[in-house]
């Protein structure tokens, strides 16, 4: 009986340690430029690219080639216009759902709108989230103001994300955090 315990004890420490093996591991990125912001992003295979606007806007890409997902995060310096008429650090927090949603598509948020909803982030900051299919993919989007600047983070891929990706999706823009 005992020899049986210890099999069953090697035996059950091998299969945590090849499902730990299989876990993919994940990083926080720092966007530093303009408002700094942070996320978390799966770390294996990923390449990075940035574009640095004129006016303050700032573009990133990190993508996977080994699954053609695409992540696209934006920063665009709101005009002294949108500032007045939205003050405040997150004027999405004071607006009601309807009429965020209305703003969200007067602004062209997205031009395929599949599934547009209000959400918000773990420390409280209201979004507006889309799921979109356009011809150049489909996937989700997740839409604010805030000091300032409005953000955009997009996963995406050309066909549609699996239940995986779309998992990978929402723990992504919930590791989101403006500083």
């Amino acid at each position: 009986m005992r020899k049986f315990l210890q099999v069953l004890l090697v035996g059950l420490l091998l299969l945590g340690l090849s499902s730990m093996a299989g876990a993919e591991e994940w990083k926080r990125v720092e966007l530093t430029e303009g408002v700094p912001m942070s996320f978390e992003l799966p770390a294996a295979g990923m390449i990075e690219k940035n574009n640095h606007g004129k006016s303050g806007d700032f573009a990133y890409g990190y993508f996977y080639p080994e699954s053609d997902l695409m992540i696209f995060v934006t920063k665009v310096q709101l005009d002294q216009e949108m500032i007045k008429e939205y003050p405040g650090d997150f004027p999405f927090d004071r607006i009601k759902d309807e009429d965020l949603k209305d703003l969200a598509k007067e602004i062209g948020i997205s031009e395929q709108f599949k599934g547009l909803r209000i959400g918000y982030l773990p420390k409280g900051q209201k979004v507006v989230f889309n799921d979109f299919v356009s011809k150049y993919g489909s996937g989700q989007e997740m839409n604010l103001f805030g000091k300032g600047y409005y953000f955009s983070m997009i996963v995406s891929k050309e066909g549609g994300l699996t239940s995986k990706e779309q998992e990978m999706a929402k723990r992504i823009f919930d590791s989101l955090q403006i500083h």
